[in-house]
């Protein structure tokens, strides 16, 4: 038995050897080729050499009055066409190179360079049949269309793929707030999750403070907790994409992980006084661990605990050993590797999907990849403490670790693996601590054991401290005269506000009637609205088109920006700007538009502003002058004709063909001791900057005094505010509250509804209008 098994093990050696040579041979001295099959809106691109044939694939629309088609969308709420996808020589084999499907995007449901609300969804020929999403896919535009690519490698297996499209969603990435603490002597902790998107632990959403809660929250009360957000598992806009394509332009390295790991570093490097503790899971740890160690620069990390990392890389990651069981009989597979029939199904299925979820980086993660030796050239950093948890449970029942397939895959080896990870690519040398845990890779986080390893090991770091009792009063005391007009020593050009109490606040809540008379005005067949006042008239405008109060089109176009300034709504189309006066009337003004910008802003006098979006930075040009770079752009307003420029962390005004920063959110946060999140909307009354967060919280900034004021911090909504008869409205989704300005008060007063508003404007005689939608765009009328 022994000699037929190291017969066996010669055989495979010998296949994979003769496969990799010839592969090797062909690239070198044959010219590439790709097959492309296509019919209208889909495409399947597979990379030669990626079979040990050539495949003829078969692509036909699914007719939509068939009962095949009905019971395809009941298994997915597909948009569209369906396309079932047939192989003539009906085979069964996994790709060594991942094959790209292209699926061409509605123009129509298309709202922008950073919106994801896109995905691939598949159907297998399995009875049952798997039904589920591309992991990783891509938003691309080629010659003017836009489409959505996935990867896979296991394309035979896939019987129908069609397009979902959800809710106008936008990316969402970098560091962001999962829970805020008041601060304290220990450091915040950063999540960041691998593949495994259950790591951030969300179970549910709590009124109170806005955030999702998880059970790290549970684990840290005292802690604020961040996540560090990318798309390598989820929908990457284009944006995401073209910054990605540029930094392999520019750098020469094609490495989704290393340029996250960059990422990471410049978001670090914009918290220089705060303190972190990071946990990671998976490649969650190679992203910290390249952002950390590639550079000393980053001082304000204590801790980096990694759970489940693959430092060394996974043979998971290898398509070409996945190649040597994926389509093959399971009986025969057994019998060979003289295993149990469950576990080759088991090990099967578990490296096709996590093949499939890495699919865009797996060469970074295959054992001796460029990526890893040059990560692990850099030497862990000796100010950082780290702890490893490695799992040593792979979730297989029977013992492999004197089988021949432990030789392909230790990670499924008691003890030498978790499943996804083996012990020796986990391990790190010359590390603080390392704890063994007898947990496989999706449980190890979740397990109590673990968490108290890492409790324990953060708080080993924390400083204690102790207060000296007073004992007397013999501090030197200091008066200073000052001249009216003089500063005190404490002041500077631009003083650090003060906190102050105009508003008086609730001591409790009340639900009342505030708006009034709802009406529905009608229905437009439209994603997404926003409401524009234009003199005394009211218009609705979409990314494609603008309605009258009537919900007639009166103009078609794609909307690239629109700006209301003295009574004329000026728009940026994609063939020029055109003006909407107040009686209606529409002209084009201006053939020309600037050549970059995803959005772009008409200013009469002025000229452009366009906004260029990259993922967790935009830029911001005036005439094609880089006035802004850094801060994600929300949104223009005009206040008394004088422009304002909201970005996530501060508002700016335009002043003499430049930007002048008014306020920002890093002051705030220094000022009022609490964390703030993006910037949504801000109205401006008087000398009163009312600045409404994302995090639901409301501030005050008295710009004549310098001071700031916490007026809400979380019973609110964080849409859009509103000013009307000397009453701020804050509106959320489904909730309005208002403040009464005269009276400096908050009375706390409230209303909820069951609409999921998306806009909202009081126009100049009272009268409301409202954008809503659930399964389809509302208009509704209200009064106050």
């Amino acid at each position: 038995m022994e000699k037929k098994y190291k017969i066996l093990l010669s055989i495979v050696v010998i296949g994979i050897l003769i496969l990799v040579f010839s592969i090797i041979f062909k690239n070198i001295f044959l010219p590439p080729n790709q097959i492309t099959p296509s019919s209208n809106n889909i495409q399947i691109m597979v990379p030669d050499f990626a079979f040990p044939s050539k495949k003829h694939i078969d692509i036909s629309v699914v007719d939509k009055s068939s009962a095949e088609y009905q019971e395809l969308i009941n298994y997915k709420n597909f948009y569209g066409e369906i396309y079932k996808i047939t192989f003539s020589d009906e085979s069964n084999e996994s790709s060594i190179l991942p094959i790209t499907l292209r699926y061409k995007i509605p123009k129509d449901n298309y709202f922008g360079d950073n919106f994801v609300n896109f995905s691939l969804a598949y159907i297998t020929q399995e009875e049952p049949p798997v039904i589920s999403e591309f992991s990783g896919e891509t938003i691309v535009k080629i010659d003017d269309e836009y489409y959505i690519e996935a990867q896979t490698f296991q394309i035979t297996k896939v019987n129908y793929i069609g397009l979902v499209i959800e809710s106008p969603e936008e990316s969402s990435s970098g560091l962001k707030v999962i829970k805020e603490a008041p601060p304290t002597l220990e450091p915040d902790i950063i999540l960041i999750p691998g593949t495994d998107i259950n790591f951030l632990g969300k179970i549910m959403n709590v009124p109170e403070n806005g955030y999702p809660q998880s059970f790290w929250s549970s684990l840290f009360p005292n802690r604020t907790i961040w996540s560090y957000n990318y798309p390598l598992t989820s929908t990457r806009s284009k944006n995401y994409n073209d910054s990605f394509i540029s930094f392999v332009e520019r750098t020469g390295i094609d490495s989704y992980i290393e340029f996250e790991g960059r990422r990471l570093a410049q978001e670090l490097s914009r918290f220089p006084n705060k303190k972190f503790d990071i946990i990671a899971h998976g490649i969650g740890g190679l992203i910290a661990r390249y952002a950390l160690e590639s550079t000393q620069t980053i001082q304000n990390v204590e801790n980096l605990v990694l759970i489940s990392t693959p430092n060394k890389g996974s043979n998971l990651a290898n398509p070409l050993f996945f190649n040597l069981l994926f389509g093959k009989n399971t009986d025969i597979l057994s019998q060979l590797f003289n295993v149990e029939y469950s576990t080759i199904l088991k090990i099967t299925l578990q490296i096709g999907s996590y093949l499939d979820q890495i699919n865009s980086y797996y060469e970074d993660l295959i054992p001796d990849s460029e990526f890893l030796n040059k990560l692990n050239s850099f030497g862990i950093r000796n100010d950082i403490r780290y702890l490893t948890i490695i799992g040593t449970s792979p979730a297989i029942d029977e013992d492999l670790s004197n089988k021949y397939i432990a030789r392909l895959y230790p990670e499924f080896v008691r003890g030498k693996g978790d499943g996804i990870v083996s012990v020796d690519s986990a391990n790190l040398e010359g590390i603080d601590k390392t704890y063994y845990s007898q947990k496989s890779f999706y449980e190890i986080y979740n397990d109590s054991d673990v968490l108290n390893i890492i409790v324990n090991f953060l708080e080993e770091s924390v400083p204690s401290y102790s207060v000296e009792p007073f004992t007397d009063d013999n501090f030197v005391e200091y008066t200073y005269e000052t001249v009216e007009g003089t500063p005190t020593p404490d002041q500077s050009e631009n003083p650090r506000p003060t906190i102050i109490s105009t508003f008086k606040l609730p001591s409790a809540y009340k639900e009342s009637t505030i708006l009034l008379n709802s009406e529905k005005q009608g229905e437009i067949d439209e994603d997404t609205m926003s409401i524009i006042e234009v003199g005394e008239n009211i218009y609705f405008k979409s990314p494609n088109a603008i309605y009258n109060s009537k919900l007639e089109k009166i103009f078609s176009n794609k909307i690239m920006g629109g700006l209301v300034f003295n009574n004329q709504y000026y728009i940026s189309t994609v063939d020029g700007v055109y003006i909407l006066n107040e009686n209606g009337k529409i002209d084009k003004i201006n053939s020309q538009i600037p050549s970059k910008g995803t959005e772009i802003y008409y200013l009469p006098n002025v000229g452009f502003l366009s906004v260029e979006y990259e993922p967790n930075n935009c830029n911001v040009y005036l005439n094609d002058s880089l006035i802004n770079e850094g801060s994600n752009f929300i949104s223009l307003k005009v206040i008394n004709g004088e422009v304002y420029v909201i970005f996530e962390d501060k508002i700016s005004k335009l002043q003499n063909m430049d930007i002048v920063e008014m306020i920002n959110t890093s002051t705030i946060q220094e000022v009022l001791g609490t964390q703030f999140g993006e910037i949504t909307d801000f109205a401006l009354y008087n000398n009163d900057y009312f600045i409404l967060f994302s995090n639901y919280k409301l501030v005050l900034w008295d710009s004549s005094k310098n001071g700031l004021q916490l007026i809400e911090d979380g019973n609110i909504g964080r849409l859009k505010l509103q000013i009307f008869n000397d009453k701020l409205f804050v509106f959320g989704k489904d909730h309005v509250s208002y403040l009464l300005l005269k009276e400096a008060t908050f009375p706390g007063f409230f209303q909820r509804s069951d609409t999921n508003i998306i806009d909202v404007l009081i126009d100049k005689r009272g009268k409301g209008w409202m954008v809503t939608k659930n399964n389809q765009i509302e208009i509704i009328n209200f009064s106050l």
